[in-house]
């Protein structure tokens, strides 16, 4: 039987929901893929945080993020990210 493989998507969710709270940098994110997973490049990274705040993802990410979102904002030529549980945005 063929073990389930995590996806990058899915490493940066739960990341990100356990710093609920806190605004992660996108560099901090793109390091953490490298080093734990030793096979993404940083750009891999970068690209699926885009797609996670744009809505793009896996049924399984859905699930991880139980009714919450991942947001992002620009500061000083950076990027943050941030899990917002369904409380904070409404």
């Amino acid at each position: 039987m063929k073990q389930y493989k995590e996806s990058l998507k899915e490493k940066i969710v739960e990341y990100l929901i356990s710093r609920t709270g806190h605004w992660v940098n996108g560099g901090e994110i793109e390091k953490l893929a490298m080093t734990m997973t030793k096979r993404y490049k940083a750009s891999c990274a970068s690209r699926r945080c885009r797609e996670l705040v744009n809505g793009d993802m896996s049924r399984r990410c859905k699930d991880l993020l139980n009714e919450g979102i991942i947001i992002k904002k620009i500061e000083k030529g950076s990027v943050w990210y941030r899990y917002k549980t369904k409380i904070e945005w409404n």
